[in-house]
């Protein structure tokens, strides 16, 4: 059996700050109220310091690969991270490779900034009232960045190209780079599958694109961000995820799509990288091992729910949980069809 080659591109890597908080009057937040979390003017919260490591939502995609193949699986991973030439790209790089066992790490030097991430949350809190917000600046490009990638890209050779993540910005008028992964994909030789987690234009201009994406996993509120319009058109296998699972839908917006409910019964920790587990899961079961589409996606639904449960987020995903979860799943499947 010949290998397969997936090819992760991360446009905006960062260190991830993980940080833990609990309400308080005097060093925590004063409430939360509909989603809406209160913190006094000047008051200093306390945090706990829960983890340090790499992120971005292509990274995020990466570090759970790299926990769910095997030696037997024929596949060969490679994550391409697009970074500064700077003390901070540096240490990123440390971190990533040092998470990183059985998916190749490849840096790419681009004229940028780097991006340091806080993620806070009040781990004891719990649906409907969840304490959980982020601090993400922006990754800024030069203008020269952009053909440099665009050059690269007309010499990778891959069977599977994952882009996930907001494009950059580009100096000096700090722009959105939203046509940036499509022209990426109409530049990738070879025709290779496609599997994007973006949102907005980035998204809508990859749907209109030529090829179009053969897979998109996105969320409910990236789902709204696109017109109908371009759903419309879009042939591919579209995943949509929420607060109780996803839906699929095996070949555009025009066919009848199936429902895949999340794992049950898991203490949730964070959700926090969820929907790139989801990415990761089904980008592994549908195309190294196989599996249609609503049995990957349901797959991806095992992978995130080992996320939740565990307090190390992405780090903490374990192949043993994920089959465990996988199990109960595809009997509650098969319960419904009889």
């Amino acid at each position: 059996m010949s290998s397969k080659k997936i090819t992760i591109i991360e446009f905006a890597p960062c260190v991830d700050v993980l940080l833990g908080i609990t309400q308080g009057a005097e060093e925590g937040y004063a409430g939360v109220d509909r989603g809406l979390v209160a913190i006094r003017s000047g008051s200093r919260l306390r945090p706990t310091l829960l983890s340090i490591n790499a992120g971005g939502k292509a990274s995020n995609v990466a570090r759970v690969i790299d926990k769910l193949i095997t030696d037997r699986d024929s596949v060969e991973v490679e994550l391409i991270v697009f970074r500064a030439d700077s003390p901070e790209g540096r240490y990123l790089a440390e971190l990533q490779s040092a998470e990183l066992s059985r998916v190749r790490l490849r840096s790419v030097m681009v004229d940028s900034t780097s991006r340091f991430c806080i993620n806070v949350s009040d781990t004891d809190s719990r649906q409907p009232s969840r304490v959980e917000f982020n601090l993400s600046p922006r990754v800024i490009w030069q203008p020269n960045a952009i053909g440099a990638v665009l050059g690269m890209a007309t010499e990778m050779a891959t069977d599977l190209l994952l882009v996930a993540g907001n494009p950059p910005v580009i100096a000096p008028h700090c722009r959105m780079a939203v046509d940036l992964p499509a022209a990426i994909i109409k530049n990738v030789p070879n025709k290779p599958a496609i599997s994007i987690d973006i949102e907005k234009g980035a998204l809508a201009d990859c749907i209109d694109a030529d090829p179009q994406p053969d897979v998109i996993k996105i969320n409910r509120e990236e789902f709204a961000s696109v017109h109908q319009q371009h759903w419309g058109r879009y042939q591919g296998i579209l995943i949509v995820t929420d607060d109780e699972g996803c839906t699929v839908w095996g070949s555009g917006t025009g066919g009848p799509p199936t429902r895949v409910d999340r794992a049950r019964g898991q203490e949730v920790h964070s959700t926090v990288g969820a929907g790139d587990a989801t990415h990761a899961g089904f980008s592994i079961a549908h195309w190294v091992w196989d599996f249609d589409p609503v049995r990957a996606a349901r797959y991806g639904m095992a992978v995130a729910a080992s996320l939740v449960s565990s307090p190390a987020g992405a780090r903490g995903v374990r192949k043993k949980d994920v089959d465990r979860f996988f199990s109960q799943l595809e009997a509650a499947a098969q319960r419904t069809q009889t």
